[in-house]
């Protein structure tokens, strides 16, 4: 530390030797502080009425203050409250219905049927009105009626008939006989290759 104290220039603020009258730097002139101590006021010494008012309006400035910064909180807090209560919740799109798509059929080979047999003629009867006729006799130019009757009843099949002479019988395909001339012929009925034979008398 110097023997010679420094002061600060008050226009520059750089420091000079206190044995200066001006500062080397800017030329201002040196000014000398003031050595008087500042006096206190009557609201900075305690037990006076002034004082005492000071005191009081602090207080009161704090009561306020807190009363204020509480009020900006609640008002925070409604705003808050009533942002979020108040928003609508969002509408939900249901997701799109899936379409399950059945797994592809085999098709079923429809079996082929098995062919019926067609059934066998077993026998034929020849009749007249209903009564079995193994032969019987008719004048010539008669007609005379037959029918035949295949076995098993079952069968729809057609019946053949024939004449074994037709010179002395004839023989429609209905089994419509007619006498031609006197003798002795054969009705045949055939149907499935089986053959019936009635014995005719033309007198």
């Amino acid at each position: 530390m110097g023997l010679i104290p420094t002061i600060t220039c008050r226009r520059c603020k750089r420091e000079y030797s206190a044995l200066r009258g001006r500062c080397p730097h800017c030329g201002t002139r040196k000014t000398k502080q003031s050595e008087r101590t500042p006096t206190t006021t009557a609201g900075t010494r305690p037990g006076t009425t002034a004082n005492s008012r000071v005191n009081s309006n602090a207080k009161w400035q704090m009561i306020f203050g807190l009363v204020l910064v509480a009020a900006v909180i609640i008002a925070v807090i409604a705003i808050i409250m009533i942002s979020t209560g108040g928003e609508k919740p969002a509408k939900t799109t249901p997701p799109p219905e899936t379409t399950v798509t059945p797994p592809p059929t085999t098709a079923t080979p429809i079996p082929t049927p098995t062919p019926t047999p067609t059934p066998t003629v077993t026998s034929i009867t020849i009749t007249f009105y209903g009564v079995e006729k193994p032969d019987f006799a008719a004048p010539v130019g008669q007609e005379t009626q037959l029918s035949a009757i295949v076995y098993p009843m079952d069968i729809a099949a057609t019946v053949t008939w024939s004449s074994t002479d037709e010179g002395i019988l004839t023989v429609s395909s209905d089994g419509v006989v007619v006498g031609v001339s006197k003798g002795k012929a054969s009705v045949i009925a055939e149907c499935g290759g089986v053959k019936q034979e009635c014995i005719v008398y033309i007198t």
